[in-house]
């Protein structure tokens, strides 16, 4: 990758401007092992995960980082992540798929997230009241398939 390079477990992906990163910095001392987006309103939140599939299962990849995009490379393709603008963030890939997760272990009446398909537009719409917002993901290419989680997943409100 041209460019200066830079460690995503020390610097966050970010655009000047931008609430939003994304990182595997998800808390104050805390990392996960998935990169994620990560809201900064009202504190610092994971939003969503990112996991590159190849044939369906988790890929093995390479992480690698500039200022300008974000992107894992495996063998079978690249999956890249670029700010468009302060609020929005742009996804693509060549040979890889990327699963993206809803980032809160469970949904109760005041943490969590939800995930709606839009009866409008048909995208994803994730409601997270960690940060007071909502995330659409709006498919411009490409498939997707929708996985209801697990009962062993499931995240009722107790």
């Amino acid at each position: 990758m041209g460019g200066v390079a830079f460690d995503l477990d020390q610097i966050p992906f970010s655009m000047r401007g931008s609430w939003l990163s994304v990182s595997r910095v998800v808390g104050l001392h805390e990392r996960a092992e998935l990169v994620h987006l990560v809201s900064h309103t009202t504190g610092m939140h994971p939003v969503l995960s990112f996991a590159p599939l190849a044939d369906g299962a988790d890929a093995a990849v390479q992480l690698e980082a500039s200022p300008s995009v974000l992107r894992w490379v495996a063998e079978q393709g690249q999956v890249e992540v670029t700010f468009d603008r302060p609020a929005a963030v742009r996804v693509r890939g060549r040979g890889l798929g990327l699963r993206l997760s809803a980032a809160a272990a469970r949904l109760t009446p005041f943490t969590g997230d939800y995930l709606y398909r839009s009866p409008s537009d048909g995208s994803a719409v994730l409601t997270s009241y960690e940060t007071g917002r909502r995330y659409r993901i709006t498919l411009l290419s490409g498939g997707w398939r929708w996985r209801a989680p697990k009962s062993s997943e499931s995240r009722r409100v107790p």
